[in-house]
């Protein structure tokens, strides 16, 4: 009887004895488990790191190569229109030589033209009656030293050529007086003087009581009579705007008659 009690003492003993033995075994187990779960972590967060590195400086590469490859877009289309812009340069370029070469073919025509209006001005003012004849051969001696004048354009003389044609022209519509000076003989004196256009040249003295007509032919002046005097008088108040226009009858000269009419 003694005997059966001891056994399952013995028993229980043992079980104590082998769950103690085991128990520490399995602590140990379970602390690796926790140390290899914490090193995956802390390997899996150095891993996301990394990743998150890559992830970042593949980000910035990316962006970069996409700046290069806008500002490879950009280049081309600088050049494309510097491409452009010095085609349309060269374009232009050829166009101004091409008016050089047409300029100088004009030049070689222009020049003996304006000489030759020159020519027929002067000829003009020297046949023309001789109202404001030294104001009109000034201008013809002006243009004449200009011709000679390198610095002067070709254009230039040949507009201020046209502008005395044209001055010329408005002698040839208009009713002028001035008041100048007279020559006759020995003798020289103040009068009024008055251009109908071309038609006729006329002077009246100071106190009205002598006029003459100019006569091409004879080259010199004519006396007039007293009712044309009085004639000249009004044509001459008009043209001054002291009076209203009005239709006046002026006498002429016709060089196929040569008498004063």
């Amino acid at each position: 009887m003694r005997n059966k009690i001891m056994i399952p003492l013995l028993s229980t003993f043992c079980c104590a004895v082998s769950f103690a033995e085991t128990e520490p075994s399995a602590q140990t187990q379970f602390e690796k488990v926790k140390n290899t779960a914490t090193q995956s972590v802390t390997e899996a967060q150095a891993s996301q790191k990394k990743v998150n590195a890559l992830t970042s400086e593949s980000s910035q590469i990316i962006g970069k190569y996409q700046q290069v490859l806008q500002q490879i877009e950009d280049t081309q289309i600088y050049n494309q229109k510097m491409k452009e812009m010095i085609q349309s340069q060269a374009e232009e370029a050829q166009a101004v030589e091409n008016d050089i070469e047409n300029i100088k073919k004009i030049s070689t025509q222009v020049t003996p033209l304006t000489a030759k209006m020159l020519e027929a001005l002067k000829q003009l003012v020297k046949r023309d009656l001789p109202f404001l004849k030294q104001e009109r051969e000034q201008r013809v001696s002006k243009l004449e030293k200009m011709m000679s004048q390198s610095s002067v354009s070709l254009s230039e003389k040949y507009r201020k050529v046209l502008e005395a044609f044209q001055v010329e022209m408005g002698y040839g519509n208009s009713l002028n007086t001035y008041r100048a000076g007279l020559s006759q003989g020995d003798q020289n004196f103040t009068v009024d003087y008055l251009n109908l256009g071309r038609l006729g040249f006329y002077y009246l003295s100071l106190d009205k009581n002598k006029a003459g007509i100019w006569d091409s032919a004879s080259n010199s002046w004519k006396d007039l009579s007293r009712s044309e005097r009085a004639q000249v008088k009004t044509a001459m108040a008009m043209a001054q705007k002291k009076v209203a226009p009005q239709i006046t009858p002026l006498p002429l000269i016709y060089k196929a008659v040569g008498g004063v009419k």
